[in-house]
């Protein structure tokens, strides 16, 4: 009896379809990891350039009350600002590595079914090799039963076998 063969190269072009969806979700996720990893590093930036101005006041002797309640207003601003870059951090890595999770998943899967099309053509060669092998025997075969038929028809009748002439 003949055994089903699902079609694989529909399934394959399929799932590379979605390897390559993944591999894009990936990469959006990366920039946005990295776009917010810079918009941290910025506010670290503002943040130090602030205190040192804050510091060359302090140094040049203004100490009005004016400008430490600025300047606690603009320290709970930058924390809180801080607090939600970090967050805004932490999700996108958070993002990267779910996206990558899935990429290696879809690849994975890809790539069992690259395994099993690359067996189903090892076991298809391996048949028509057979095949062709038993054509040879059979063709070999053919050629021997027709020497000897006509080894048979040229040998000489009755007794002169074996004697020489």
């Amino acid at each position: 009896m003949k055994v089903f063969r699902f079609r694989l190269d529909r399934v394959e072009r399929w799932r590379r379809q979605i390897v390559a969806e993944r591999r894009r979700e990936h990469e959006i996720a990366a920039l946005a990891a990295a776009e917010a990893e810079d918009a941290l590093n910025e506010h670290d930036a503002f943040t130090r350039s602030y205190l040192e101005e804050l510091v060359q006041r302090r140094r040049e002797g203004t100490t009005a009350i004016e400008m430490l309640l600025a300047s606690e207003q603009m320290r709970q601003s930058l924390s809180a600002r801080r607090a939600v870059l970090e967050r805004r951090c932490q999700e996108a890595l958070v993002r990267v590595q779910a996206t990558l999770a899935r990429l290696v998943e879809a690849r994975r899967d890809l790539r069992a079914l690259e395994i099993l099309h690359a067996d189903r053509l090892s076991l298809w060669r391996h048949e028509a090799d057979l095949e062709a092998q038993k054509l040879a025997d059979e063709a070999h075969r053919a050629r021997l039963l027709l020497g000897r038929s006509r080894d048979a028809e040229n040998a000489p009748v009755g007794g002169d076998r074996g004697k020489k002439a």
